[in-house]
């Protein structure tokens, strides 16, 4: 029998693959870092648990399936995910403000009207009238533009349908039989294999990197049935799952990437005529994440993605009274490390401004990493020496000290701090361009931290008279 290991287009539900008859569940224990523990997390479990109910009823259409999907790779939302609320509220739905997704709806003839009323004509059948109160409380509120503004106005707990490893599977949006090229026609399933799976749904019952999931077998297009696997990362990259839970996401349109220029290799300082002064600059260039922060199923927002964000502390010219601490600079916002990007150990250009203008005087600055999270607050203090600006009497005087400062900094995650320490000026652009750790990327930077989670390099550019 032929096994398809790498699956085809993103708009079909029977995603080919022949059917092993000694295939056993993949994957051990569920590796739990969080199980339900007050009463509204066990009740959000239940809900979740019948959404998945519904959904298998639902994914025997292929309909379904891809306006799911096509809702997914639209890019509505962030952590390629969908809220669970834009699929059965169109007239509330952000997915209505997308051209995107309306365009692959038109494409391939999908109606967000019809899969609302499927849902709840399948949901009525349950007869709960506390699974009806919970979908009410997922509708969106007030309207798509204010959810744009602040998604998380409302304390109720925000279900997503997420998609791991999703670019597996492609994202074309032409007709299965049309505009493929070989690779892809490749992928397709084999009419001569009658046993094929369909899309694994997976129900979020707690937080952690595993969990049980129904995967759909399929002979000859009819459904025969669903049988138990086990789904983590390892399952997800070969086989399309679903997971229905509460993932955090946030709009796109509410969120600002970090502008990507291109990494630019080490060079010479350069000339600008009529410079006042030599300009150094530090940029973060490439940066590596490999470990998975968040979780693989989440019911407190923390799932999906990692977000890696890089701080700065710098004290220059601050007051020299004892009392003032430096100031701690976010750099851009938090960069999402997709699990594939993570699993596959990439490198990714971020070419991030860290300080475009260290000054001479400047003598230390600190650097910290950390993933970005939605709750539980942590702090770190550290010191740092440069030059401060001292107070006689009440007034700035123009004399200035060299001494230390104290640095506090605040931050969210469910994680310690991933690194950080004291960067001196003095040899900083001595030593950024020596390989010390026996990695260079192509791009010619020096790889810092090369074991650690999180690996990056250090940019310089020197600007001159």
């Amino acid at each position: 029998m032929k096994t398809h290991h790498v699956l085809l287009m993103f708009l079909i539900s029977f995603y080919g693959c022949t059917k092993d008859p000694g295939n056993q569940p993949v994957g051990n224990q569920p590796q739990v870092r969080e199980t339900a523990m007050t009463v509204k997390e066990k009740q959000l479990v239940e809900n979740l648990k019948k959404i998945n109910t519904v959904f298998k009823e639902l994914y025997k259409s292929n309909h379904n399936v891809m306006l799911v999907n096509a809702a997914i790779f639209s890019d509505v939302y962030t952590d390629e995910s969908v809220l669970f609320a834009d699929l059965i509220y169109p007239e509330q739905s952000l997915l209505a403000t997308k051209e995107k997704f309306q365009k692959l709806c038109q494409t391939s003839k999908l109606s967000h009207t019809r899969f609302s009323t499927a849902f709840f004509s399948e949901a009525s059948k349950l007869k709960d009238p506390g699974f009806d109160a919970f979908v009410s409380s997922q509708k969106p509120r007030p309207s798509a533009a204010a959810r744009l503004n602040n998604i998380n106005q409302e304390e109720t707990e925000e279900v997503s349908i997420y998609f791991p490893y999703s670019e597996n599977f492609g994202n074309q949006v032409h007709n299965v039989n049309t505009n493929l090229d070989e690779e892809d026609r490749d992928r397709l399933p084999d009419p001569n294999d009658p046993i094929y799976y369909g899309i694994t749904l997976v129900t979020a019952t707690r937080n952690a990197d595993e969990g049980p999931g129904d995967r759909p077998v399929y002979q000859s297009g009819a459904l025969l049935y669903y049988e138990n696997i086990t789904a983590n990362d390892a399952y997800a990259d070969i086989y399309p799952t679903h997971i229905i839970g509460v993932n955090g996401i946030e709009p796109y349109d509410n969120t600002v990437t970090n502008a990507v220029m291109g990494v630019q290799p080490p060079g010479p300082p350069v000339v600008i005529p009529g410079i006042p002064r030599e300009v150094k600059q530090v940029y973060i260039g490439e940066v590596r994440c490999v470990h998975q922060y968040d979780n693989f199923l989440a019911i407190d927002g923390n799932g999906g993605d990692s977000e890696i964000r890089f701080t700065r502390s710098d004290g220059y010219l601050k007051m020299a009274d004892g009392h003032v601490t430096a100031d701690n600079l976010f750099i851009g916002d938090p960069y999402p490390f997709k699990r594939r990007t993570i699993r596959r150990e990439d490198w990714v250009e971020w070419n991030l401004a860290w300080d475009e203008d260290w000054e001479a005087d400047n003598h230390e600055q600190y650097y910290a990493i950390f993933e970005d999270d939605t709750k539980t607050t942590r702090e770190f203090s550290a010191s740092i020496s440069t030059t401060l600006s001292m107070k006689i009497a009440g007034v700035i005087n123009a004399a200035q000290t060299i001494g230390p400062i104290a640095v506090k900094v605040g931050f969210k995650s469910e994680d310690p701090i991933i690194d950080h320490v004291n960067l001196h000026r003095d040899v900083f652009f001595h030593m950024n361009r020596i390989d010390h750790e026996g990695q260079v990327l192509d791009s010619g930077w020096p790889v810092r931290r090369k074991n650690s989670r999180v690996s990056f390099t250090f940019m310089d550019r020197t600007y001159i008279p």
